[in-house]
């Protein structure tokens, strides 16, 4: 109706007129699920409870494009963020809004329940940034968070056809934009200056335990032998800093800063505020999740920790550490407890000249003592190893008498290096594979000693999700390279080994041993591609192209091997996976080679490829 139509009737068929059309606006304004529809902007979000939260902000990791206000904002535009929603924007149900077979599908473990919060965001979230790599790989520029929520609601195909966000998808995509922008303004989302419940950066300088805690701490680490009393020092130094009275975030109680529910379940008749009842109930706590956890992909002491600090539910519904925030945690923990393990009084072993090295100790930016590399960018193993890079490859080489150090800061020849099957040099980089079906693996020819500690870091590139590579360390000589493509991975049946995979095809569904989801990141051993000793999920999205680094640690005197993973430069403050092993004891005094192993399996992505464009080894 225009407003010359109005101005030919009578003041009161104008208020009718009016009234109307102020109806129709209020039916219109209640369709969707926002207060206000004129602008992105202006959409105001339901409330997220402190579940969904906790869902969201640790799903968000699950790739770059994701935060945690635009999973909110997409959950609100999707279902309402209402669990028992049917017919949702997208056509399915929950509040992920996903259909039967998307569930079936992206059920993030077995049996997950589409009520489940955690499950349902995120199985939203691998949704999502596999759809990112869909659309990524179809050659679409663009919003990859746009164009991933069109394709959420319309299907990956429409959005190709359309080479942008479909009509039928705009009003969704809106919305969810409108509503993210509306969180993202919120301080639980990380905005408007507003601090952490946990300080995930900063870890304060340990403090010498007290010497009323010492008798408690040190019983407390007799419950079994997963939990030392060490541990137990670092848990309370990590929780409350020796503070009895302290009261942390998220309702954490007393010097071991308990959790409710943990102390509900865990702990003994008493007062949590009492130190005498609590240290005790910490050694407890965390032997009885050890052994509980222990059907958790992932290692059993770092994952009681993280059930002790963010709950059990929280880990089993995770699959494993749930998110950085508990990860920054297990971090202090882990750095405090090789201070605490210098402490006499306690059962610990003095350093005889200085603690050993910290897990969480930066790789150095350059091997000391390293050779400098050649004009080619190879380099030579550093002075005073045994082994020689001119040695033949696969020769026996004695075990190096010195810590050893190599660097590539690129690759222009193959000088140190032994490569096999589809491994080539070219373009300064180390190509594992080039094409479809191959398999490749490069060593140094330098034997390294696995009873000492050592930092090695690489970045690496892979171009498709097919199937993906590998840092190991093995006995079986440098010419060591699996038998078969695709899912061997290029170390399967290499033993004695211990493997680091970047594995980038989900194999889960067929029996193969595989985590649920797209991707992971493990740590194998002797050559068994289907068991995992620990894995995680990478956060970031490995599959096309985008380089990742990383940095892989193992502290000898901890006997833990520690990895951490990113797609920016810096080395994140905590690992990513780690593992309790003794590579001493493991090589048992065998000549050890350091590398990496790749394969690409039977598909139709032609450019599937896995290169090494940087590499360095740091012996200790």
């Amino acid at each position: 109706m225009s407003l010359r139509t109005l101005t030919d009737v009578g003041r009161g068929a104008t208020g009718i007129v009016l009234t109307g059309l102020a109806i129709v606006t209020l039916v219109a304004a209640t369709i969707s699920w926002g207060v206000a529809i004129a602008a992105d902007d202006d959409l105001t979000g339901r409330t997220v409870d402190d579940r969904q939260l906790a869902a969201v902000l640790s799903a968000a990791h699950s790739c770059p494009m994701l935060s945690s206000h635009r999973l909110a904002g997409q959950l609100m535009a999707e279902s309402g963020l209402n669990a028992a929603a049917t017919g949702t924007e997208s056509g399915g149900s929950g509040l992920a809004g996903l259909t039967d077979e998307d569930w079936k599908k992206w059920a993030p473990w077995p049996g997950a329940a589409r009520t489940d919060t955690y499950a349902s965001v995120l199985a939203m979230a691998h949704k999502m940034c596999s759809l990112s790599g869909e659309l990524r790989q179809a050659g679409l520029s663009g919003d990859a968070w746009r164009l991933s929520l069109a394709a959420y609601r319309s299907g990956s195909a429409a959005v190709v056809a359309a080479k942008d966000v479909p009509e039928a998808a705009a009003g969704y995509v809106d919305r969810a934009s409108g509503y993210a922008s509306y969180y993202e303004k919120l301080p639980q989302f990380g905005r408007a200056g507003a601090p952490l419940a946990e300080d995930a950066s900063a870890t304060p300088e340990a403090k010498p335990l007290p010497e009323e805690y010492v008798r408690l701490v040190a019983a407390a680490g007799t419950r079994c032998p997963e939990i030392s009393a060490a541990t137990v020092a670092a848990q309370l130094m990590a929780g409350s800093g020796f503070d009895p009275n302290h009261l942390g975030a998220a309702g954490r109680e007393g010097i071991a800063q308990f959790r409710s529910d943990v102390w509900e379940r865990y702990g003994p008749r008493g007062s949590v505020w009492d130190p005498a009842i609590a240290i005790p109930a910490v050694g407890t706590a965390l032997c009885i999740l050890t052994a509980e956890l222990s059907g958790v992909e992932g290692d059993p002491y770092m994952l009681a920790l993280a059930a002790f600090n963010s709950g059990p539910d929280t880990v089993r519904r995770a699959g494993g550490i749930p998110d950085a925030v508990t990860r920054a945690h297990l971090q202090k923990v882990t750095d405090y407890t090789s201070f605490y393990g210098l402490d006499t009084r306690i059962g610990g072993k003095p350093a005889a000249a200085g603690p050993s090295a910290s897990a969480s100790a930066p790789a150095s930016p350059g091997p000391s003592g390293s050779a400098s590399p050649g004009a080619s960018g190879s380099a030579s193993p550093s002075a005073g190893s045994a082994a020689s890079a001119a040695a033949a490859p696969g020769a026996p080489d004695a075990a190096p008498a010195k810590p050893v150090s190599f660097s590539y800061p690129s690759f222009g020849g193959t000088s140190g290096l032994r490569l096999n099957g589809a491994a080539k040099v070219t373009g300064g980089k180390l190509a594992l594979t080039r094409a479809t079906s191959q398999v490749g693996s490069a060593y140094s020819t330098t034997a390294i000693d696995p009873a000492k500690s050592f930092s090695t870091s690489f970045t690496a590139v892979i171009s498709q999700p097919t199937d993906g590579m590998a840092f190991l360390l093995q006995s079986a000589g440098a010419g060591a390279i699996a038998a078969g493509t695709g899912e061997s991975m290029g170390y399967s049946g290499i033993s004695p080994s211990v493997a680091v995979e970047f594995d980038t095809w989900d194999n889960s569904g067929s029996g193969h041993g595989d985590p649920a989801g797209q991707q992971h990141i493990g740590i194998m051993s002797n050559g068994n591609v289907k068991t995992h000793l620990a894995w995680a999920d990478p956060r970031f999205d490995m599959r096309f192209g985008q380089a990742f680094h990383v940095w892989i640690d193992y502290d000898a005197g901890a006997k833990r091997l520690s990895v951490f993973a990113s797609q920016s430069t810096g080395k994140p403050g905590s690992p990513m996976v780690s593992h309790t092993i003794d590579l001493g004891k493991k090589f048992g005094g065998a000549t050890v080679y350091a590398g990496f192993a790749g394969a690409t399996g039977n598909t139709n992505l032609t450019d599937s490829s896995e290169s090494v464009t940087k590499w360095t080894f740091t012996g200790k």
